[in-house]
């Protein structure tokens, strides 16, 4: 949801660092301090696959992915060239095999 909004914001390509991600897409102060919490767990080691629900986070990503879903609505359909596309990834295997 984060690279979303980056690229939604026209910040430029997403950054790989999560917290440059999170510096320029996360306003809400409640909301960056239950991210910083849970990634300063991780970085403890503090394995939360089952643990319990974040509710500041989990209701964010539940309005952005609806947000999200609603903005794609009502954008115009584009059509892509599968074509041409195709063919370059199979010029590139054939490149990449013949080596």
């Amino acid at each position: 949801m984060l690279a979303l909004r980056w690229l939604e914001l026209g910040l430029g390509p997403v950054p790989m660092e999560f917290s440059k991600l999170v510096d320029g897409t996360v306003d809400d102060r409640p909301l960056r301090q239950a991210i910083d919490e849970l990634v300063t767990a991780k970085r403890a080691g503090v394995e939360m696959d089952d643990g319990p629900r974040i509710p500041i986070i989990s209701d964010f990503i539940d309005r952005e992915i609806s947000r999200f879903d609603n903005l794609a609505a009502t954008m115009p359909k584009q059509e892509t060239a599968i074509v041409a596309l195709n063919q370059l990834f199979r010029a590139t295997l054939d490149e990449v095999w013949q080596r």
